[in-house]
């Protein structure tokens, strides 16, 4: 990857919090990646850089935004509810981010499928070209709402009332679901 000047780095699994906004970032672009895609062809036969650029996208979405799901489900949001007993919106809200990474999944699914039509058969017909821009464009909105709802007010709440134990476990928890052995990094 190459450094830009005046970046911020990308976090280490000692900042999970960081990690998950990094992977934020990352999900934007590949979504819209494929979106730009979709406006620049609406179905038709892909360049090559099209094409890889399409193949680069189903696989982030593939690999790596379901481990970004557990990190939240499994890692994250467990070790919050029990402090935001008090905090009833924030426990709702919890609920609601986990039945929106539900209907991402089963949006991304038909993306995947009509993608991978669309790579095989060399274009996509009308009807398969609407429904990809169609679900393209309900993941960038379900996205956008998703994103901002965790970035404005879940992180900043679980880096108040996490202790620090707890963020250094889901960041290990994190890099085993990555198969990294979290003993050999550097945890602050």
């Amino acid at each position: 990857m190459p450094i830009q000047i005046g970046a911020r780095p990308d976090h280490t699994f000692s900042n999970p919090i960081g990690l998950l906004t990094d992977c934020h970032r990352r999900l934007k672009k590949f979504l819209m990646m494929m979106i730009t895609i979709m406006r620049q062809t609406h179905g038709a036969p892909l360049g090559k850089g099209q094409q890889i650029a399409l193949e680069l996208a189903l696989q982030y979405f593939r690999e790596a935004a379901p481990k970004h799901a557990l990190d939240e489900e499994a890692s994250l949001f467990p070790r919050m509810r029990p402090l935001c007993r008090t905090l009833d919106s924030s426990i709702k809200s919890l609920n609601h981010l986990e039945k929106e990474h539900e209907i991402a999944d089963e949006t991304h699914r038909a993306v995947e499928q009509l993608s991978k039509k669309w790579l095989l058969e060399g274009q996509l017909c009308f009807e398969d070209a609407c429904a990809l821009s169609d679900a393209l464009g309900r993941l960038s909105i379900l996205y956008k709402q998703h994103i901002d709802v965790e970035e404005r007010k879940i992180f900043p709440l679980a880096s108040r009332i996490l202790s620090a134990a707890a963020v250094k476990e889901i960041g290990r928890e994190m890099a085993m679901r990555r198969n990294i052995n979290p003993d050999v990094l550097s945890f602050h």
